[in-house]
């Protein structure tokens, strides 16, 4: 099972808030993340098996405000893998480069989501837009805290994930970032998982911990995140379900 859709879930979490400046705001971002799994594969007589992939995606949001909420316009400007990255995951990377959409958020939340070009992959990318947008009120003070929950069917290669998330949230003080005065906010989730592939039924959980920082206007500036989930693969052929692994972290910075 491909380890795509968590990674590009962590994308998703920190892009799109819910500040509201007043003028269309561009802001360019680089997304630095490393996906690390194992699956164990001892059932089919074939051992433990270890992948490791990095990549660096560079991304431009516009937020722009509309008369019923806010629309969100998102560009992949380029994805790089690092020199050991696996030929399937390049392949999926390369697949990233100009893709384009726009998303609408209604009171902070994605409520629809539309390709620039007809072939992209809008339900996924709706998907995981929606598994980890951090909902941020723009008025938000010091010690605040409250909780959303998702549930989210992902696309996956010859399947689908169903995720259910409840995520708490609390912002715990004021940081300069990149010369901005900027609210941290940290979050802490879990995760339920069931789906298919290829036959095969998945089920699972997850858990992940990430800090975002707001500006004013309702930028991110910055965040970082770290996820674990586990795994169980059930499969036909096997008597025992297939145990797989998968730990990630992310970290966003701005490109000026």
């Amino acid at each position: 099972m491909q380890a795509r859709a968590f990674t590009f879930a962590a994308l998703a979490s920190g892009v799109f808030l819910t500040g509201t400046p007043t003028a269309p705001v561009t802001t360019k971002y680089r997304i630095q993340q490393l996906t690390e799994q194992e699956v164990d594969l001892t059932a089919a007589g074939q051992g433990k098996q270890h992948r490791r992939n990095s990549s660096s995606l560079f991304v431009s949001i516009t937020l722009s405000d509309s008369a019923t909420g806010r629309v969100a316009h998102f560009v992949v400007d380029s994805a790089v893998g690092d020199s050991g990255t696996t030929p399937d995951i390049k392949a999926s990377l390369d697949s990233l480069r100009g893709q384009a959409f726009h998303a609408f958020l209604d009171h902070g939340k994605v409520a629809s989501i539309k390709p620039m070009r007809e072939g992209q992959a809008t339900t996924s990318a709706s998907a995981l837009i929606l598994a980890l947008t951090p909902r941020v009120k723009a008025d938000t003070k010091v010690g605040a805290a409250w909780t959303d929950t998702t549930d989210v069917t992902n696309e996956i290669p010859s399947g689908n994930m169903t995720v259910r998330t409840v995520t708490n949230f609390k912002a715990s003080g004021n940081e300069t970032r990149d010369g901005v005065k900027a609210l941290k906010v940290d979050a802490a989730s879990s995760s339920a998982m069931t789906g298919e592939q290829a036959g095969s039924k998945i089920e699972g959980t997850g858990s992940a911990t990430a800090t975002y920082y707001m500006a004013p206007d309702g930028r991110l500036v910055g965040a970082t995140s770290n996820s674990n989930s586990t795994l169980a693969i059930t499969t036909p052929q096997l008597p025992d379900p297939i145990p797989l692994t998968i730990k990630g972290s992310l970290t966003i910075t701005l490109i000026k």
